[in-house]
């Protein structure tokens, strides 16, 4: 596996990719293959020498870096969650897509199901949901609120409440990893997930980050990382990278580390966007108002006409033009130099998801009322009657006099002033868009692609790209498996 490490640690980026940031913290699978531990984490594939130096850290090589399992056969395979399995082609030097190699004890293959575990043609009922298997000798069987020991003949409950199996231990919700007798090999902060036994030392995979355990215990995982893998928002402020995640909160990049942004009304943060002296950034509990130091929360109500407040405390998108604008759910609200206006009853539908903003106009986008026009003056509507497909529309773009609508399903549209016209893309699932000078960014279910004279699929981190933005230099594009910085 020495081609693969050298490979990943030297590949050199596409010309386009600035930066990837991914948190691994939350690791999912550890395998010792002889020579090289694995780490299959939500953040990527990890490969560590035995005296725990991280060797190559594989991302936008993946399918995905929202990785649950990684094994050996005869070459190294990981497995996602949702997007399949794909093994390391020695020849091309990539990922290429794979079934995922079944587990194996005594010639008969080992499958977790629902109702239980498949071993060759019997099934073990365990009445527990299985969260980790360890085949050596016997088969030992994490699950939960318990554990069991397979020999072939006897199913043994062991009754040690585990959430991760080895052959000479169990590691436990609570973070402690112990033997078969309850006595004690050691203890990590958060629970543990996955073990491995190097030689005498112990590595222990947990959803707070990978740990060494031998004469003391170490913290493998790299401080400093970004807050979350799901992001949501992106933009700079005063010279820094600020996002925000779906359920990690939100963090800023000072060119060497992430730290976290306190103060926030939850973790749950749908967007940011920088407009004045602020970073203002949408979250399930209000919007929140950053000014680097301290933050503001503004929420449902108002104290009086341009006063500030929020027709719902969810808010779900922000955008910068002459003014302020943002989305809650139940519809679109506006700053223009303090004064606040909340345009619930000039529009139609609720549940609005996306808004977009480009000089004195902005336009949002609801679930089931399609999109409504800000001209600057006044409002008008779009639905399934006057041209577009669908009235669910996940996102929004505009120049002055132009705008784009991607929808449930059904493509992405234009609008030319005049009438809707389809725009032809890979893929009709559309989740984000961004226009800039070299054509349209549009972020699906299914991948990035920029949308001119040709279309141009670009490489991601994960495929469910939900966030694009774009700066004078810079794309940023926030998919679930993390942030990637492009250069335009």
């Amino acid at each position: 596996m020495s081609f693969f490490i050298a490979a990943v640690a030297a590949q050199a980026a596409p010309p386009q990719v600035v930066q990837v940031h991914t948190n691994t913290s939350d690791i999912r699978e550890l395998l010792w293959d002889g020579q090289v531990l694995w780490a299959a984490t939500g953040g990527g594939l990890e490969a560590w020498s035995e005296d725990g130096r991280l060797l190559a850290h594989a991302t936008i090589e993946l399918p995905t870096t929202d990785l649950v399992d990684v094994a050996y056969t005869d070459t190294l395979v990981v497995t996602t969650g949702e997007l399949g399995s794909a093994r390391w082609d020695e020849q091309t030097g990539a990922f290429v897509p794979a079934v995922a190699p079944a587990m194996s004890w005594r010639t008969m293959a080992v499958e977790v199901r629902s109702e239980g575990l498949v071993i060759g043609e019997d099934t073990l009922a365990l009445g527990c949901p299985v969260l980790d298997v360890a085949v050596a000798e016997d088969i030992r069987i994490a699950c939960l609120f318990t554990s069991f020991v397979y020999d072939g003949e006897e199913l043994v409950e062991v009754g040690i409440p585990a959430t991760a199996a080895h052959p000479e231990g169990w590691g436990l919700r609570g973070g402690g990893v112990i033997t078969d007798d309850a006595g004690r090999i050691g203890a990590v902060p958060g629970a543990v997930t996955s073990l491995e036994k190097v030689g005498d030392a112990w590595f222990i995979g947990t959803e707070d980050g990978l740990y060494l355990l031998e004469n003391s215990l170490e913290r493998l995982t790299p401080d400093g990382q970004i807050c979350g893998n799901f992001i949501t928002g992106a933009d700079r402020f005063r010279g820094e990278l600020v996002v925000t995640t779906f359920q990690d909160g939100a963090c800023r990049f000072d060119g060497e580390s992430w730290h976290p942004i306190e103060g926030l009304p939850g973790r749950l943060v749908n967007d940011v966007v920088v407009h004045g002296e602020s970073a203002w950034m949408a979250t399930s509990h209000g919007l929140a108002r950053w000014d680097g130091d301290s933050v503001e929360v503004i929420t449902e109500g108002a104290s009086g006409r341009g006063r500030p407040g929020l027709q719902h405390d969810v808010v779900t998108a922000l955008a910068s033009g002459e003014r302020l604008w943002m989305s809650d759910l139940l519809g679109p609200v506006s700053v223009d130099e303090g004064y606040w206006r909340r345009h619930r009853f000039s529009v139609f539908g609720t549940s609005y998801q996306a808004v977009a903003a480009c000089g004195p106009e902005a336009w949002v986008a609801s679930e089931d009322a399609g999109v409504s026009h800000w001209s600057g003056r006044r409002w008008s509507h779009h639905d399934g009657s006057t041209g577009l497909p669908d009235d669910w529309v996940m996102a929004v773009a505009c120049t002055e006099g132009e705008a784009w609508a991607g929808t449930y399903r059904d493509g992405v549209w234009r609008w030319d002033g005049r009438s809707w016209t389809a725009v032809e893309t890979p893929d009709d699932w559309i989740l984000s868009l961004a226009i800039a000078e070299e054509g349209l960014y549009v972020g699906t279910l299914g991948g990035l692609f920029l949308v001119g004279d040709e279309t141009v699929t670009i490489e991601v981190l994960d495929p469910r790209v939900h966030q694009l933005s774009v700066t004078e230099e810079e794309l940023f594009v926030g998919t679930e498996g993390g942030l990637t910085t492009y250069m335009r």
